[in-house]
């Protein structure tokens, strides 16, 4: 489904399996509560195809300059994507902190997840022309498609900022994460 769609700046794509069913309300609650309305974009991956594959069909509905993706079991906080356009930067892409449980997860900054075993949320804000750019996620990926959307970016000169404020609260009890620990 597709929210109104207006002037935006931003569309944020959220894949849902059916077991998100109880999660998702949650989710978009958190697009819909934005200090900057966003299009919201949800895909139905029912027949679990994969995240990678429901956010490209996600992004190719999407037709403003940014997008941000975000998990069904996961939330943003009410300035998340307000805090990540103040300090984007053309050539780019904008990475935050983030909640897990009652702890903040200080991202590293862009250098050290090229070379470390960090990672940041897929939550990031992304110039949609970039996504096209790498040619999206690996729908071929079972799982961590996302650290290696971040790293083709980065190879195709999109680095990353990072907002150092956590503005997601991110689960890791989901389906992929309990498969793939």
């Amino acid at each position: 489904c597709i929210s109104d769609v207006s002037e935006h700046l931003v569309s944020i794509v959220i894949p849902a399996a059916s077991y998100h069913a109880s999660v998702l309300h949650r989710a978009l609650e958190s697009v819909y509560a934005q200090s900057l309305p966003c299009e919201v974009v949800v895909i139905d991956d029912t027949e679990q195809h994969g995240a990678g594959w429901a956010r490209n069909q996600g992004v190719a509905k999407v037709t403003t300059p940014f997008v941000s993706f975000l998990d069904a079991d996961d939330w943003f906080i009410p300035t998340a994507i307000e805090d990540m356009l103040s300090v984007y930067q053309q050539g780019y892409y904008v990475y935050p902190d983030d909640y897990q449980g009652d702890k903040i997860h200080a991202t590293p900054d862009s250098e050290v997840y090229l070379i470390a075993e960090s990672w940041h949320v897929v939550s990031a804000l992304v110039p949609t022309a970039a996504h096209h750019l790498i040619g999206g996620f690996d729908e071929t990926l079972p799982a961590l498609e996302d650290k290696d959307y971040y790293l083709k970016l980065q190879a195709n000169g999109i680095c990353g900022i990072r907002c150092n404020k956590p503005l997601v609260h991110y689960t890791d009890d989901g389906l992929r994460s309990k498969q793939f620990q």
